[in-house]
């Protein structure tokens, strides 16, 4: 945090952390927010059910990374299931073991970074592999075997 406060002229001693000389600008904060994060976190795996998925004519893979209600995760947010942004890029997923889908768990291995133009954090994957069945696939395969269970 010193670093930061150094490299932005902020003053530990300032309240809330107010600039000594001007404001920064939204794109200096991401940009400091991104350097942070991509310095932090390198080659961190991250397990969720993929949503949203969407291959692009360029070759890239988007989709967004959901927790799946579990035990673990009951009462850590009142905001709902917490999510994050994905984006492989084609030099990644041409490698790629397996192809995501809606609903399926994964796990995918990354580094965390700011998409600036957005102002949203994302996961940049260069790994991704099955973990098992996500909660809306489980879903589904129960849904389908209670209506084949039912009486006619």
């Amino acid at each position: 945090m010193d670093r930061i406060r150094t490299s932005m002229n902020i003053s530990p001693n300032s309240g809330l952390g107010a600039p000594k000389q001007g404001s920064l600008s939204v794109a200096a904060l991401l940009v400091l927010a991104k350097n942070l994060l991509e310095e932090s976190f390198l080659g961190l795996w991250v397990e969720g059910e993929v949503a949203n998925y969407r291959p692009a004519a360029s070759g890239h893979w988007y989709f967004t990374l959901k927790d799946v209600p579990s035990a673990a995760t009951r009462g850590m947010s009142t905001a709902g299931v917490a999510e994050l942004k994905v984006a492989m890029f084609r030099g990644r997923n041409l490698y790629a073991s397996m192809t995501p889908e809606n609903g399926m768990l994964v796990r995918v291995r990354g580094r965390l970074t700011v998409y600036e133009a957005r102002g949203e954090l994302q996961l940049v994957a260069e790994a991704i592999e099955d973990a098992g069945a996500g909660a809306a696939a489980s879903a589904e395969a129960l849904a389908t075997a209670l209506d084949s269970a039912r009486p006619r």
